[in-house]
């Protein structure tokens, strides 16, 4: 009776089991991969990986409608390779062009520029996730004189 149960269930238990862990496959966050865009209400047009958060102490927004500056960090668990591969992917959606990279000691550089600004993305390691700052301002390409960044506190 025991070997028979073996032999039936055994393989309906390991079907089972695979059907479960595939299940957990998919474009989530917590798999190691940057998940779909999110748009954040502070960076519009700046595409960032789904499950990514502010960290909103260490991040600074200056805008007059017209002109923004911000430097912003977000934490999150995908891995940085794929974080990569999402601004490669995502940013031009929100019509911005590459104009450089670099990958220096294990922190992963890029610059965009749009018709009118400029944004600098870094990721790096942060603990056990990842890390990405996110720098806006005027872009000095446009013929105009860009203002200066405003003063921070601390400064």
């Amino acid at each position: 009776m025991h070997s028979r149960f073996r032999t039936i269930f055994a393989p309906i238990l390991g079907v089972v089991a695979l059907l479960v862990s595939g299940c957990s496959v998919g474009s989530t966050v917590s798999d190691g991969r940057a998940g779909s865009p999110v748009q954040h209400p502070v960076l519009q047009n700046v595409p960032l990986p789904n499950g990514f958060e502010l960290v909103d102490d260490r991040s600074r927004i200056s805008s007059n409608g017209q002109i923004r500056f911000a430097q912003c960090e977000f934490s999150g668990r995908a891995e940085r390779t794929s974080v990569y591969e999402f601004f490669k992917n995502y940013m031009p959606t929100g019509g911005w062009s590459l104009q450089d990279e670099r990958l220096i000691g294990g922190v992963y550089e890029l610059r965009y520029g749009s018709a009118t600004e400029r944004c600098d993305v870094r990721i790096s390691r942060s603990g056990r996730g990842t890390r990405i700052d996110v720098e806006v301002r005027p872009s000095t390409d446009s013929g105009e004189a860009a203002p200066p960044p405003p003063k921070w506190p601390g400064n």
